[in-house]
């Protein structure tokens, strides 16, 4: 049964949006610092666990897997301008029926959308 989170920043003008601190229960925060994007991801709160996976989608849908260090985070240099997508997946093993079809796990996933201009 699949779960989804999204999340979005987009800045207007010169403003600058300082979104430190996840709100949902599967989580991504990322921050440009000189053309390198740094991504933390988030569950429960907490840092995702070190060996964790991510993938990033570029504007023309090529996909890049990313490893969590031990702080959750990892880095990608965007390849051009454009929206970016990136993603955690989290599969929480549980089972039950939904609209009377069973199922034996719940997948939560998180896309946070990046506009790199």
């Amino acid at each position: 049964m699949p779960i989804d989170y999204i999340t979005a920043v987009y800045n207007v003008g010169n403003s600058i949006i300082d979104q430190s601190k996840p709100i949902q229960k599967l989580d991504i925060l990322a921050v440009n610092k000189n053309k390198k994007i740094i991504v933390k991801a988030f569950f429960n709160g907490k840092p995702s666990k070190s060996g964790t996976k991510i993938r990033v989608f570029n504007p023309e849908n090529w996909e890049k897997e990313l490893i969590l260090n031990k702080d959750g985070e990892a880095v990608f240099y965007p390849t051009m301008k454009g929206l970016y997508i990136i993603r955690q997946d989290w599969v929480e093993p549980v089972s039950g029926a939904y609209k009377n079809i069973n199922y034996t796990s719940k997948r939560h996933r998180c896309n946070y959308y990046l506009l790199y201009q």
